[in-house]
């Protein structure tokens, strides 16, 4: 007879039968990226459903020792505390894929994917065996190459797989890409600095692992922007470009390097007030700075101008189309609402005006920029670095 699931017990084992209903439950046309030699990663082979594992051989219940890197930003699975009370309540389920394994040299096996459960199984109840999924290498890539699939594998679980489970977070792909790219088994071509050649490539990573659909474009465009600004920063090459968060980073920023600081306005003084746009924003800044300076009649407000990130080929043109995008929007439109309101008298730029700008490169071929910690700043139509 089929058994659906099993309350766990201490110091307990995983049966035959068990291991039989996982078996005979587990429909492999459901889970191709489980079970399909197509899309499972090019370096492993499965080699066994459903097997009954001797804990005592896997790395990391015996060793502390694990060769597979996270697939979570921080510290686990976010879903743990779901994961838990779903093998609590409604018991450990065998309808869903086992936990995978790669054979390693010498009998030893290491984990792949379902790490939570069996850190339930084995830390919590002190099992002495588990049922699971298991992987080899395949003999015509290297270990690197393995280790890189099993890596992949792990990723791409979370984000085709199944109840309960972590799902895979911006910043999840954001890290877990990074990591195995650095192990240089990725298939990602590098630099001789170190950096990614093609950003393509990295979409298209993230496309295999998690599936086309698993990221929007542009959530996909933001976490492949970033990954290429992090290799570039990181190697202090001369393509290194910046990746901004949020204003609020960008405020930190400038008040730290620039010494921006706001200065409170009074009656008998004028204040300044240091206001971040992002270059995108270009079509509702006019009427966001226009509040801003109704709200403090007694203060300058400086407008600081940054780009999010850059890309395409040309970053260094990417960067100066963004800049002046905004900063011709913002000049047509004034003319544009004089000609039409005030006669062609103004606009008088003496309390507002764009400031500055925070540099996404530390080079420019048009014009000299020495430093990504030093800000651009717009003196009568023209771009200079002081």
């Amino acid at each position: 007879m089929t058994i659906m699931f099993t309350k766990l017990v201490q110091d307990g084992s995983f049966t035959e039968k068990e291991r039989q209903s996982n078996y005979d439950l587990v429909n492999p046309d459901l889970f191709p990226h489980f079970y399909s030699d197509k899309e499972i990663p090019k370096g492993l082979l499965l080699e066994e459903r459903a097997a009954l594992i001797n804990t005592e051989f896997i790395i990391g219940h015996n060793s502390g020792q694990a060769a597979i890197n996270s697939v979570w930003e921080g510290d686990g699975n976010p879903k743990e505390n779901l994961i838990h009370n779903s093998i609590e309540n409604e018991g450990y389920q065998f309808k869903y894929p086992a936990p995978a394994l790669l054979r390693l040299s010498g009998g030893q096996f290491d984990k792949i994917n379902g790490r939570t459960r069996s850190k339930k199984v084995v830390g919590d109840y002190n099992y002495d065996n588990i049922i699971a999924d298991i992987y080899k290498p395949d003999p015509l890539f290297s270990l690197g190459q393995v280790l890189n699939a099993a890596q992949e594998f792990a990723e791409s679980a979370n984000s085709k797989g199944y109840h309960p489970h972590g799902k895979s977070s911006v910043n999840d792909i954001f890290h877990a890409t990074i990591r195995a790219i650095e192990t240089g088994f990725s298939t990602i071509e590098l630099s001789s600095s170190g950096c990614p050649i093609d950003d393509t490539a990295i979409e298209a990573r993230i496309d295999r692992v998690y599936g086309v659909g698993y990221l929007q474009k542009k959530p996909k465009e933001t976490v492949v922007r970033r990954i290429m600004a992090h290799f570039a920063e990181k190697s202090g090459n001369k393509d290194s470009t910046r990746f901004w968060n949020t204003d609020a980073n960008v405020i930190d920023y400038i008040k730290r390097t620039y010494k921006f600081v706001d200065v409170t306005g009074t009656n008998k003084k004028r204040g300044i007030i240091y206001h971040v746009i992002e270059t995108s924003s270009y079509r509702k800044a006019l009427m966001e700075v226009t509040q801003v300076a109704i709200d403090n009649p007694n203060c300058e407000i400086r407008v600081v101008i940054y780009p999010k990130y850059l890309t395409g080929r040309n970053l260094d043109d990417n960067f100066w189309n963004r800049i002046n995008t905004f900063v011709n929007y913002w000049n047509n439109s004034f003319t544009k609402l004089s000609l039409v309101f005030w006669n062609s008298v103004g606009p008088f730029m003496d309390r507002v005006s764009i400031y500055a700008a925070v540099p996404s490169l530390p080079f420019s071929d048009k014009i000299t920029i020495s430093t990504l910690d030093k800000p651009l700043y717009l003196v009568k139509g023209k771009w200079k670095q002081k």
